[in-house]
């Protein structure tokens, strides 16, 4: 997701479900349900730089995904200059991220 970091989980026929989002983002007025509860330190994810890749765990239980850059955390100057991402993993049966990390 280019323009923020999100989960969609998307019905077999193509449709749009749920979409999992960070606690304070403004998302309103969709078709579909929004659940605020990924972290909020993702607000500070760089413009056009939302999760870059995901993976699913071999039982088919646990989503991982990453930022595709550094955060600007806590503020631009400082985030330009880190090589650290943020990584999630999210149990797809409880819809909720289990751990962050930062590599």
């Amino acid at each position: 997701d280019e323009y923020r970091p999100s989960i969609v989980k998307i019905s077999p026929a193509g449709v749009v479900l749920k979409r999992f989002v960070p606690a304070n983002d403004p998302l309103t007025g969709t078709s579909y349900q929004v659940v605020k509860n990924l972290p909020q330190i993702l607000q500070w994810r760089k413009g056009n730089r939302g999760f870059e890749g995901a993976a699913i765990s071999p039982d088919r239980k646990t989503l991982y995904t990453m930022l595709q850059s550094p955060a600007s955390n806590p503020n631009a100057t400082i985030g330009n200059a880190s090589h650290m991402i943020r990584l999630l993993a999210f149990d797809l049966e409880s819809e909720s991220v289990t751990a962050e990390y930062v590599y």
